[in-house]
Order: C-alpha cells, then structure tokens, then sequence
C-alpha cells in the first residue's frame, strides 16, 4: 500500500503540472479554464496518455519516457509555478476542515484497495504481457499474429507502462486505475450539496450511479483492466456535462467534455458512444441540426462540428497515435488471394 501511496504522489506531480499546462493553453485558445483540481489532473491524465502513445511509437516506455516527463514538469513548474502554488493554496482553502478528512481517508482507501484485491483473468492472458511488452519494446510491429489477443490496442497499457516503474522496482505497478477509481470518488462527494439544497439535481442522480459503480470494482482495482478505466471515464465526464449545464455554464465546456470523451474512446473502442454523444451534444447545444455523421448549422454550411474557439483545434488528433499501434501491432498479413 506504501508503494502505491508514492506512485501516485508521483503521477499526481506529473499529471497536475501536464494538467495545468493545458489548462493554460485551453483557456487562451478555447477560452475555457479548468477550475477544478480534478478536472486539471484529468486532462493531465489525457496528456500522458497520448505522450505514453507516441512515445511507445519508437521506443520502449520505460524510464526515458519519465525522465523526459520530469524535466517537462520541472519546465513547467519555472514557468508556472507561482500561479500553480496560489492556485493549489486556493483550492485547499475553500475546502472545509471535515471535506479534507474525507478526501485523505479517501485516497487512503482506494490506495488499499489498489494494492490487494482479485486479479481478472484477462490480466493473466493478455493484459499484463501486453503492458511488459511496451516497457520493454514498445509497439512491436505484427504482434498480434503471435497472438490474436495481443492485437488489441488499448491506450491504459501506455499509460501503465509509463507509471510501472518497473524500472525501479523490478516488477510493474498497475495502479491507475485506481487512480481513477479515486477522482471519480470526489466527484461523487459533492452530492452533500444536494442535502444543503433540500433537492436532488440530475448530476446527483449520476454520482448515486457512480457510487453504486466503485462498489461493485473495488477488489478489482489492482487490474489494469481498460474496462473499469473507461467506465470510470464516463461517469466523470456525465458528472461534470451534467454540473456545467445546471450551472448554466455551456460555451466552450464542450471542448473538456469532448476531449476527455477522445481519451475514454482510445482506452477502449467500446468507449466510442461516449464520442458520438458528444458530437451530438455540441451540435444540440449550438442550435444546430445532426444528419448522420454531419453537422448542419442554422445556415445550412457543413461543418466539422467545433465550436468556439475549438475550431482551430481537433481533440480527435489525440486518437491518432491509439490508431497507429493498432496497425503496426498486427503488422501486414496476406490473405488467400496474396493480396496485402
């Protein structure tokens, strides 16, 4: 439970100063900032991930990949670190004194349950081998015709292999899901809002949801399965869609949500729907019509489905490197015919 406890000091570090780098770039370029500790170390975790991608591209995600990852932080931290330290100061004391109890016996808990628990059987046949492979070599080219299962591509293993620390250890950490498992834990807190309100709101109904989620996963935390990755995902993403628009703050909260829909998509494509609807959901909320995979505005011009500041900047660029190990993994195989 202690090495788990420091792995995730570690990523929290790493994912925070990435979190908030892009909070900065989000904010200039898409006029919308993140405001939350949570949602900056999502998108920190969405950055990682698609670096942990690209880098397994060509070379082994091991400890070259993280020191290139510290100094980037260390950068960041130059550059930002004033506004970083006001903003976490901020953020700690608007929380209350019982919030904070709460918050550490929560991190503590799910530190427990990330160090002990059932391991799946899709560990043990695919998923732990695939994750050594890219800390060891990265993408192999034609891996999946060693194995059919090896062929499925998952960005999570990336993002395992990065924070492993195998290199250090001698053996792999999988413990990000349960860090997951733990951000989506305090979006479910703010459901004592609704005792403070007297009402129960839609975006409470989800946390009831997400809470009833964690308690059938956590014996199954220490697993790098992408399913519970994924589903964990999504509940924040509907937590926090549904919180904005009661607050009726719309704009460009679309480019979160679309962006962390993107990452839910690459863990595993049973994430898609997750992108679809939120496709749809920046063209309901702009007043514009849906025809099958187009956007029609009210003018009637085609467009690419962006909005705000967000056309300059396609969050689905991120999925290209998940598509590229899914082809180098199964390499080039011919069929009867000789035809590549």
């Amino acid at each position: 439970m202690l090495t788990v406890i420091i792995n995730w000091l570690y990523m929290l570090l790493i994912v925070f100063c990435l979190g908030y780098a892009f909070s900065r770039f989000s904010e200039k370029t898409l006029h919308y900032e993140l405001e939350r500790v949570d949602s900056i170390l999502m998108a920190g975790l969405v950055v990682s991930t698609v670096y942990a991608q690209i880098f397994s591209l060509f070379y082994r995600v091991s400890i070259e990949a993280n020191v290139i990852l510290v100094l980037l932080s260390v950068l960041i931290c130059v550059l930002m670190g004033k506004r970083m330290a006001g903003f976490i100061k901020g953020a700690w004391k608007n929380c209350s004194s019982g919030y904070k109890i709460v918050l550490l016996a929560l991190f503590l808990l799910w530190g427990f349950f990330t160090s002990r628990g059932y391991m799946v059987p899709d560990m043990d046949l695919y998923h732990g081998q695939s994750i050594r492979w890219i800390e060891e070599y990265g993408v192999v080219e034609g891996l999946g015709n060693l194995h059919s299962r090896f062929g499925y591509n998952s960005s999570l293993f990336a993002l395992s292999a990065l924070y492993s620390m195998k290199f250090l250890l001698g053996h792999s950490l999988h413990t990000v899901n349960g860090l997951i498992a733990f951000l989506l834990s305090v979006n479910v807190l703010e459901i004592r809002r609704c005792f403070r309100r007297g009402k129960m709101l839609l975006s409470d109904y989800a946390r009831v949801g997400a809470a009833y989620y964690l308690t059938t996963i956590w014996d199954e935390v220490i697993a790098p399965s992408s399913d519970y990755a994924v589903m964990c995902t999504i509940f924040f993403v509907v937590i926090k869609w549904l919180a904005r628009l009661e607050a009726e703050e719309e704009g460009s909260l679309w480019s979160f949500v679309r962006a962390v829909c993107v990452y839910d998509y690459i863990k595993a494509v049973s994430g898609v729907d997750s992108d679809i609807y939120s496709e749809t959901g920046i063209c309901v909320a702009e007043g514009e019509k849906v025809e099958g995979n187009r956007h029609i505005s009210s003018s009637g011009i085609v467009d690419g489905g962006t909005v705000d500041g967000a056309d300059s900047f396609d969050y689905r660029l991120a999925a290209l490197p998940f598509c590229v190990p899914g082809f180098v993994l199964r390499g080039l195989e011919n069929d009867e015919s000789g035809r590549d």
